[in-house]
């Protein structure tokens, strides 16, 4: 089984995570945070760049299961 937690998913397209998906092992992804929206820090702003809100939706349909602290999160 393989994890993949909010702060490993938030920077960059979903390369890894396609590929860690063609395994034969599940794919579980854990959310605790809403990071299909966009949010610029006030203090690191520039991090912002490399955000990409739209992925979240792509590590739903590719996971084997979704681990969400609320059920507002997780739909």
């Amino acid at each position: 089984m393989t994890f993949v937690y909010r702060e490993a998913a938030m920077l960059g397209p979903a390369v890894a995570e396609r590929l860690l998906a063609r395994r034969p092992s599940p794919l579980v992804f854990d959310l605790d945070d809403p990071t299909w929206l966009p949010y610029r820090s006030p203090t690191n702003g520039w991090m912002s760049l490399l955000k990409f809100p739209a992925k979240t939706r792509s590590l739903f349909r590719m996971s084997d299961r979704v681990i969400a602290i609320n059920q507002a999160i997780g739909q």
